[in-house]
């Protein structure tokens, strides 16, 4: 039972991994934007994909990109600063 918890969590970062970098590499780059609020948004979600790769699976990779989405990159985490917008993010672990 605790095996098929490790596998099943482990599938979901992989997952969630993968969403974050479809979702990076759909944007368009920031060189080709002259938009500021889009390389913002851009800079956010790259965040996010850099958070989620650091706290694993107790950061909410999901939310963030949505939390991004909703502020169009006006306000992004820093995952380096924990009490930056990063603990929105994270889940407890049990």
């Amino acid at each position: 039972m605790i095996g098929s918890r490790k596998v099943t969590s482990g599938c979901l970062l992989v997952l969630s991994v993968v969403v974050v970098l479809l979702l990076l590499l759909l944007l368009p780059s920031p060189a080709s934007s002259a938009a500021v609020g889009k390389s913002n948004f851009y800079i956010c979600i790259k965040n996010c994909a850099q958070c989620k790769i650091m706290y694993t699976s107790s950061f909410n990779g999901g939310r963030c990109a949505r939390f991004c989405e909703e502020l169009g990159g006006r306000r992004f985490p820093d995952c380096g600063r924990r009490h930056n917008l990063v603990h929105l993010f994270l889940e407890r672990q049990e």
